[in-house]
């Protein structure tokens, strides 16, 4: 049975994502990582909890979820959060997305062989 086999278990990824998306907005209203960068800190990892969940909750659309496909999940929200948080540091050049695009790429095909 997948992880979404029962209806209590597909509720969770969609609280998930609402609880961590609401935190955000809060976060981004009631703070300023400028001061502080522990708020940022907290940003991007709420931001991953969000990224996680969405995608667990789009699998859970499928009848059936292999250990596959909640893997290539991960990392592709992994990569996505990545790839912010180097946007937002203005540390990205075109080398740095194409390696972390090349990283990406190997860590799905990894993923898909195991």
């Amino acid at each position: 049975m997948g992880v979404m086999g029962n209806g209590r278990l597909a509720k969770r990824p969609l609280w998930l994502f609402l609880v961590s998306f609401l935190a955000i907005i809060g976060l981004v209203l009631l703070t300023s990582p400028l001061q502080n960068v522990a708020w940022a800190i907290c940003f991007f990892g709420l931001l991953a909890v969000a990224a996680l969940s969405l995608g667990w909750l789009v699998l859970g659309l499928k009848k059936k979820v292999s250990p596959r496909a909640r893997s290539s999940v991960v990392i592709i929200s992994l990569a996505l959060v990545l790839g912010l948080m180097f946007k937002s540091a203005s540390a990205f050049s075109w080398l740095d997305i194409g390696v972390l695009v090349l990283i990406c790429i190997g860590l799905l095909f990894y993923a898909r062989r195991r």
